[in-house]
């Protein structure tokens, strides 16, 4: 499990970049190999500035985050029927106890809880289960605590590592009934996919839309870390998806 996280964070644009490009620069300064030493460290800054473009970024994330959008209370309201659980899907976590549980959690986690208690709120008869192992979803559980959650209405799934380990476990507290799946949209599409393979009903209730879906502006053609990033999660996506449909996972 830590080799396939591993081996996926370094094909990233990013580590891979830099990878070429720290290499380059040890082989010009510590051995005779010049030319190839030269020629790594161009291509790695140039595979760097290459996906540091919210332009190019966007043909990544539009199809992923396309696949669904978030739920009104409207919509909610026209569902033939209420659903009883709001699944929200871990993140980012650091298991550092001297912190509150809401710094605990990465940005993207945050953005996930805070749909889920938005929601939560709007179906006042559901429980809310947060989803990771590793404490995530305590962490999680802690925030959602703060923002007014009674703690009689959350449930904790606190055993996966991956979001197939999710879709597995989350099938003895779910069962069949229909229930909102809250997780970043662009990770949506994978999601749904892992949990109706399970034989869950999801309903796609996404958060953390990341790609800008209104006008560009001058901003979107200067190349930035966080361009960089949101390709960074793009591209984490699709090799995810690759690698469910190689496992026959979905």
């Amino acid at each position: 499990m830590h080799l396939k996280k591993l081996i996926s964070a370094v094909l990233l644009p990013f580590p891979f970049g830099m990878m070429f490009v720290v290499v380059g620069l040890i082989l010009i300064s510590f051995t005779r190999r010049q030319r190839l030493g030269k020629g790594l460290a161009i291509g790695g800054a140039l595979a760097l500035l290459a996906f540091g473009y919210d332009i190019g970024n966007a043909v990544l994330l539009a199809p992923l985050e396309a696949y669904s959008r978030p739920i009104s209370a409207s919509e909610l309201a026209a569902l033939p029927a209420a659903p009883r659980a709001i699944v929200v899907l871990g993140s980012g976590y650091r298991a550092d106890p001297s912190l509150p549980p809401n710094d605990r959690l990465d940005s993207t986690s945050v953005a996930r809880v805070v749909e889920g208690v938005r929601l939560a709120r709007l179906l006042p008869d559901s429980r809310l289960v947060l989803s990771g192992g590793l404490g995530l979803a305590e962490a999680m559980a802690e925030t959602a605590a703060i923002l007014g959650v009674s703690r009689d209405r959350l449930a904790l799934e606190n055993a996966s590592l991956d979001t197939a380990d999710e879709a597995a476990l989350l099938r003895p507290l779910l069962g069949v009934a229909p229930f909102l799946l809250v997780t970043s949209a662009a990770h949506m599409k994978r999601s749904m996919a892992l949990c109706q393979k399970q034989g869950l009903v999801p309903v796609a209730a996404p958060a953390d839309l990341t790609w800008g879906h209104g006008p560009w502006s001058v901003t979107d053609f200067v190349p930035s870390a966080g361009a960089l990033r949101r390709t960074d999660h793009a591209l984490h996506e699709w090799f995810g998806l690759l690698w469910s449909r190689m496992r026959g996972t979905i």
